[in-house]
């Protein structure tokens, strides 16, 4: 199996605090956040994890479109239209908004987070998701392209994703393979660096004690702590090397 190498693609952003980060906080002090997609690619297989917001969903939230997502996936020529696999690592509007940018892909999520957004628990989180996107994600569970996992489930060779739960019922992260490692797209289970490098939980969490128990599972997984990709960290673009305007290179 080839190394893989991971593409983070920077779409979006929005003014934001470290109210916005950390569990109590009070101080307020600016942070901005980042929207990212992600891309793994081996020369035999290529990834999509998580596919991002739609630019209606994002305008209407206040959310800034750096750049559409099909622009990134030019640069390092991926063409959406043949991406068979994609990662959702929760259901929330920002990770799977993108749905329709790939239409011949296989979605994979796990089942319990399916199961979360469609029973009760709905009315209290339902602000976190757009109606519409809900009922697309059962339309292509309907049809056949959606892959429920239960826990760990390696994807393709050399991708695995891990449930962990805490952000929602059914976060989950993603392991890959790479030259130097075991690397891990912690998604939201991790927005900034400094949440699990301190450990700190996050607000709005289904589960703070999954959540913290998730960060020490990240970073089990991962190699080495800076092979760790968080969710929304602006400072991901600076860590990570540049391989052109708006991607950062893991490899």
């Amino acid at each position: 199996m080839n190394a893989y190498k991971i593409y983070t693609l920077y779409y979006g952003k929005r003014d934001a605090t470290t109210a916005d980060y950390f569990l109590d906080d009070t101080a307020n002090i600016p942070i901005g956040m980042g929207y990212y997609l992600w891309v793994a690619s081996n020369g035999e297989h290529t990834v999509v994890i998580d596919l991002g917001y739609h630019e209606d969903a994002g305008e209407r939230r206040g959310r800034t479109l750096v750049r559409h997502p099909a622009e990134l996936l030019d640069k390092i020529r991926v063409d959406p239209k043949t991406v068979q696999h994609a990662i959702v690592t929760h259901l929330h509007w920002d990770h799977v908004g993108g749905y329709a940018l790939f239409p011949n892909a296989r979605f994979y999520l796990q089942e319990r987070e399916l199961h979360f957004w469609t029973s009760s628990h709905l009315a209290e989180w339902q602000s976190s998701l757009e109606e519409e996107e809900l009922v697309a994600v059962v339309r292509l569970h309907f049809r056949g392209r959606v892959g429920l996992c239960d826990g760990r489930q390696e994807i393709v060779p050399g991708i695995t994703v891990h449930h962990v739960g805490g952000h929602t019922m059914g976060s989950q992260i993603v392991q890959v393979e790479t030259a130097r490692g075991s690397a891990v797209v912690a998604s939201d289970a991790a927005k900034l660096y400094r949440n699990f490098m301190e450990e700190i939980p996050q607000p709005r969490s289904h589960s703070v004690t999954d959540q913290m128990n998730g960060y020490a599972r990240i970073k089990r997984l991962a190699s080495t702590e800076d092979l760790i990709i968080p969710g929304h960290d602006p400072e991901a673009m600076h860590r990570l090397p540049l391989c052109a305007d708006g991607i950062a290179l893991l490899e």
